[in-house]
């Protein structure tokens, strides 16, 4: 009898010690984005500019840990806005040029599958570095939100263009902090370049910039 509950106590024991990252472990958890653009599209003749602003964006973090790589993948979505200006040529015998300004928005979802390799021995906190592919896709829908000319806000109706599906690279840090034996805190700068522009509209090589930090529940 006291040597069952001698066995029950170590049991309970180990347990609840830190293991923290070692072996095999799968883990889940939410994950929040922060992106912004590191190139701008190239002007023509009718484009004058195309400003982009950073966005948040946030999803679900799937991770699978063997070894000393660690393998993710993310189900993003975020809300992206960015302004053209451009010079429409009025039909008029005095051929003048009127300089607009548009501010769009529409609906992205990311899929980045990446593979990073442990660069540290370290069980509690963990640094990685790895390479990705990255799968966008932009909806339809494309609402228009200011529209100014001749120097005030004039009302258009959204409107529609070719869903667009994207495939990239990137390159990642990750910074692992394991909590507890269950919850880990993580930290992921990355670069990512994709060959064509990220907007529905030109194309041309893009790149950007991004921050994600999850929480997630090891199972």
């Amino acid at each position: 009898m006291k040597t069952i509950l001698l066995s029950i106590g170590m049991l309970f024991c180990l347990e609840a010690l830190p293991s923290y990252g070692q072996g095999n472990r799968f883990a889940m958890g939410v994950v929040t984005s922060f992106d912004t653009y590191l190139s701008q599209s190239r002007p023509n003749p009718t484009l004058l500019r195309t400003d982009y602003f950073s966005s948040v964006g946030y999803g679900i973090d799937l991770s699978y840990k063997r070894g000393l790589w660690l393998f993710n993948a993310r189900f993003l979505t975020s809300e992206r806005k960015y302004d053209q200006l451009y010079d429409i040529r009025a039909v008029n015998p005095d051929d003048i040029v009127i300089t607009t300004k548009a501010r769009n928005t529409g609906r992205y979802y990311s899929i980045p599958l990446t593979v990073s390799y442990q660069l540290n021995r370290s069980h509690k906190l963990q640094v990685f570095g790895g390479v990705g592919i990255v799968t966008e896709w932009v909806g339809r829908q494309i609402r228009v939100e200011t529209y100014k000319a001749l120097g005030g806000p004039i009302s258009v109706p959204s409107y529609e263009t070719e869903p667009n599906a994207l495939v990239g690279g990137s390159l990642q840090v990750v910074l692992r902090y394991h909590l507890t034996n269950r919850f880990l805190l993580q930290l992921e700068p990355a670069l990512r370049y994709f060959p064509q522009d990220q907007s529905t509209f030109y194309g041309k090589p893009g790149a950007t910039a991004n921050v994600l930090l999850s929480v997630s529940y090891k199972l």
